[in-house]
């Protein structure tokens, strides 16, 4: 909650300290600073990242449910072997 309320601040940080901070290129009412061939790259690196991200994430995921798969079975087996007894 407190982060949430330090987001403006820093978004406006670089309009108000402009010696701190280079100022906005993309985002800006003049228009895009960057330059026309860049938008295109940066777009499609930034789409890559995300997909890159999400495909680390479900690995994450499926490992966790393998792990949750695997102790489950084994107690499984373990109770068998305890009910052999």
């Amino acid at each position: 909650m407190i982060g949430a309320l330090n987001l403006p601040v820093i978004k406006w940080s670089v309009t108000w300290w402009t010696t701190l901070h280079q100022p906005a290129s993309f985002l800006r009412v003049g228009g895009s600073a960057v330059h026309e061939s860049m938008i295109l790259p940066l777009f499609l690196m930034t789409g890559a990242y995300a997909a890159f991200f999400l495909l680390v994430l479900l690995w994450q995921l499926e490992i966790e449910i393998l792990k949750h798969k695997i102790i489950t079975h084994q107690h499984k087996m373990r109770q068998d072997i305890q009910e052999r007894k």
